[in-house]
C-alpha cells in the first residue's frame, strides 16, 4: 500500500510515475548494495531512492558514498520508517515517523474488539505516519546535455 500511495502521489500520467522502479531486496545487505550499484550504473539511474527500513537506509547511503554518489546532490534518499539513530546521520535523513501513542491506541482498540469477540472492521485502519523533513532530499540533478 505504501508503494501504491507513493506512485499515486505523482499522478498516473506524469513522467515521474512512469519512471518509478523498484530496487529488489531480499533483506540481505550485500544483495541490496549490489542492486543499488547496478541501478546507479544504468543509463537511467535513480535520482531518488525510498528505503523500507532504517537499516536499508544505512546500506543504501553507504553504498552510494562508496560509489561517489552524494546525497542529496546526486540522489535523494528517504527512509519509510524512523529510528532514533537516523537523527545522528549526516545529512539527516528525510523519513516518516508514526506517533507511538497513536499506534498503541489503534492496536489496543483492535485487540479489545478481538478479545470481546466483536467483528473486526471491514476496512483496514490506517496509521498514517508524519513526514519528517531532512537534509537528504533535493531537486533532482539536471539531465546531462545530449551530444
Amino acid at each position: 500500500e505504501g508503494e501504491a500511495g507513493f506512485r499515486e502521489g505523482f499522478g498516473p500520467d506524469t513522467a515521474a510515475a512512469r519512471t518509478l522502479s523498484r530496487i529488489p531486496s531480499d533483506g540481505d545487505p550485500a544483495a541490496l548494495a549490489s542492486a543499488v550499484a547496478r541501478a546507479m550504473a544504468a543509463a537511467g539511474r535513480p535520482t531518488a531512492i525510498v528505503c523500507e527500513t532504517p537499516n536499508q537506509y544505512l546500506t543504501v547511503s553507504s553504498t552510494l558514498a562508496t560509489l561517489g554518489v552524494a546525497v542529496p546532490r546526486d540522489c535523494s534518499l528517504v527512509s519509510r520508517l524512523d529510528d532514533p539513530f537516523l537523527a545522528d546521520l549526516n545529512p539527516v535523513p528525510a523519513r516518516y515517523r508514526a506517533d507511538p501513542a497513536a499506534v498503541a491506541r489503534t492496536l489496543v482498540t483492535l485487540l479489545a474488539r478481538l478479545v470481546a469477540g466483536e467483528p473486526m472492521p471491514s476496512s483496514a485502519r490506517m496509521i498514517v505516519p508524519d513526514y519528517v523533513p531532512g537534509a537528504s532530499v533535493a531537486e533532482p540533478p539536471a539531465p546531462a546535455p545530449q551530444r
